[in-house]
């Protein structure tokens, strides 16, 4: 059957693709509507992570999709020296917390490397992190993790955005508060330090 004008100008502006090419990209499309955990038989586990050089505080929130619901985990935080790959901690907290068949991740670090198909050892790193890089790769294995996906900034899941908004709001809160008690102190009277001892 002959395409009809509109089809056919579809085809040309993607590069001339087939009839066949287009049905399978539209079959795509409509597949992608689907939640990931209702398409493959395994569960989306979503990791977000900040670390804040300056105080040297890597924290983490993740979230587990599965048939049952979205599950989030409580945000984590840790004080670090240095940190190559801030997603490498959060993964192995995470993966260590999932009991699932099945996982595909989602990782907000797009410079770690993807431990399903590069195993080998990291390069330049501290022994941490080699460390803890050695957990990973085991727990890849153990958790049976299929796929694991980089999260590029614009084409990220939005649940990832999600979670990476709720780890900024819980430092601005932070900050707020140490900027609080701050301006606490210094509003103290100085005589209420040594009241106790002019009372004597």
């Amino acid at each position: 059957m002959k395409p009809g004008p509109l089809r056919a100008n579809r085809a040309i502006t993607l590069g001339d693709m087939s009839e066949g090419q287009l049905r399978q990209e539209r079959a795509l499309k409509e597949e992608l509507k689907q939640p990931v955990f209702e398409r493959v038989p395994a569960a989306c586990v979503y990791t977000a992570s900040l670390f804040i050089p300056e105080e040297g505080l890597l924290s983490w929130k993740s979230a587990v999709a599965n048939k049952a619901g979205l599950h989030f985990l409580p945000i984590e935080e840790r004080q670090v020296n240095s940190v190559n790959y801030p997603g490498l901690l959060p993964a192995v907290s995470t993966l260590t917390s999932v009991n699932e068949p099945k996982v595909v991740y989602y990782c907000d670090d797009i410079m770690l490397p993807d431990p399903v198909t590069e195993r080998g050892p990291l390069k330049r790193v501290s022994k941490e992190e080699r460390f803890l890089w050695d957990i990973l790769l085991h727990l890849v294995h153990e958790r049976n993790v299929c796929s694991w996906y980089r999260a590029y900034p614009g084409v990220e899941p939005e649940i990832i955005v999600n979670l990476a908004g709720d780890l900024v709001e819980r430092q601005r809160e932070a900050q707020e508060a140490q900027e609080a008690d701050a301006v606490a102190e210094r509003n103290v009277p100085a005589s209420s330090f040594t009241r106790g001892e002019t009372d004597e």
